[in-house]
C-alpha cells in the first residue's frame, strides 16, 4: 500500500533539541517521543513507531510513577505494536495503560478515552467484541464535546461499527456508518483514509 506522505522533521528537530539541552527522562522529551512515534505509526512505518515510544518509555524513572506521560507512550505503544501485528505484545502494553491511566487520568476521562480505546482495538484483534463495545462505549461517553470530525471521535466510532458488526448487531452498526461515512468521505487527511479502509474491510 501507499504510504501517506507526513512531515516529521519539526518533531525530529525537537527531540534533537531536547535531548540536547535536558535529561533523558524529561517529560517533554519522552511525550516528543511518543508524538513522533504516533507519526510513523501514522505512515505505517510501524518498527520505527515501536522503537521510538519503547525508548520513551525506557527512559522513564521507576519513582515517576503513574504519570500521564506513562500512560500515553504505553497507550500509544499498544497501537504501534497492534499494527505491526504483535497482538500478544499489544495487549501487555495496553493492560499498562489501563493500570496507569485509572490513576493519571483520574481527573481526565477524555484522556482515559483514549486508553480505552487502545484496549477495544487489541480486544477486538482476540475477537472480544463485547468487551470492546464496552470500552468503546465509555470511551464515546468521555467526548461529548469533540467535534464530529475530530480524529479520536472518529476512530472510536470506526471501531465501536467493527464491534456491533461482530456481534450481529446490524442495525446499530449500520446507523453508526451512515453519520461516520460521511466524515470520513469530506476529510484528505491520510489518516482518515486508513479508517476508511477498515471500515470497508468489515
Amino acid at each position: 500500500p501507499v504510504k501517506p506522505v507526513i512531515r516529521v522533521s519539526g518533531d525530529e528537530e525537537a527531540i534533537r533539541i531536547e535531548r540536547k539541552n535536558g535529561p533523558a527522562d524529561s517529560e517533554w522529551l519522552n511525550r516528543d517521543l511518543g508524538n513522533l512515534g504516533n507519526v510513523y505509526r501514522m505512515q505505517h512505518r510501524y518498527p520505527e513507531a515501536v522503537a521510538i515510544i519503547a525508548r520513551g518509555l525506557q527512559a522513564l524513572t521507576p519513582t515517576s510513577g503513574a504519570v500521564p506521560v506513562r500512560a500515553y507512550l504505553q497507550y500509544s505503544l499498544a497501537l504501534a505494536q497492534l499494527e505491526s501485528g504483535d497482538v500478544a505484545a499489544a495487549e501487555k502494553s495496553a493492560d499498562q495503560a489501563m493500570q496507569t491511566g485509572r490513576v493519571a487520568y483520574k481527573d481526565s476521562p477524555l484522556s482515559f478515552g483514549a486508553v480505552q480505546y487502545s484496549s477495544a482495538r487489541v480486544a477486538l484483534a482476540r475477537k472480544q467484541p463485547a468487551r470492546a463495545e464496552s470500552l468503546l462505549r465509555a470511551a464515546a461517553a468521555s467526548q461529548g464535546k469533540l467535534a464530529p470530525g475530530d480524529p479520536r471521535k472518529v476512530e472510536v466510532q470506526v471501531a465501536l461499527i467493527r464491534a456491533l458488526e461482530m456481534q450481529g448487531k446490524h442495525g446499530e452498526a449500520d446507523s453508526l456508518r451512515a453519520q461516520v461515512e460521511p466524515v470520513l468521505a469530506a476529510s484528505k487527511s491520510p489518516y482518515f483514509a486508513d479508517l476508511r479502509k477498515s471500515l470497508d474491510a468489515h
